[in-house]
């Protein structure tokens, strides 16, 4: 599930979860991203960073249904498990993010991906 800045502009103290409390819509395109979670004793070796390349078995969905279709094709599942993806935090954090720059390429994140990521249409009680 992505969550937005919650309208943060400065960083505050507090964990995550208790500082950003609004999130996307859960049928959001962006909300297709997976992370595999896997039996490493069947596990061969990753495919870029979302799937794995199998000796043996099947991919399942978290429902433990065979998976027959790419995961952007898919309607994003949240009843059994989910990952919080905090993609920009407040403002201040995205700056710093940008400076930092990324671990697995030259290119920088940009204001762009705040503006795509920054999604804060459901607030949770």
């Amino acid at each position: 599930m992505i969550y937005g800045s919650s309208g943060a502009k400065e960083k505050q103290p507090g964990t995550l979860p208790e500082r950003f409390k609004r999130h996307s819509q859960s049928t959001h395109i962006l909300n297709r991203h997976i992370k595999s979670i896997v039996n490493p004793r069947r596990v061969f070796c990753p495919i870029g960073y979302h799937e794995m390349a199998r000796i043996n078995g099947r991919a399942a969905d978290s429902h433990g249904v065979p998976i027959k279709k790419n995961f952007r094709d898919r309607e994003p599942q949240q009843d059994v498990i989910r990952i919080n993806h905090y993609a920009v935090k407040s403002h201040e954090e995205f700056l710093e993010k940008i400076a930092k720059g990324r671990a697995n390429t030259a290119k920088q994140h940009r204001l762009d991906y705040f503006r795509a990521y920054d999604l804060n249409d459901v607030e949770e009680g």
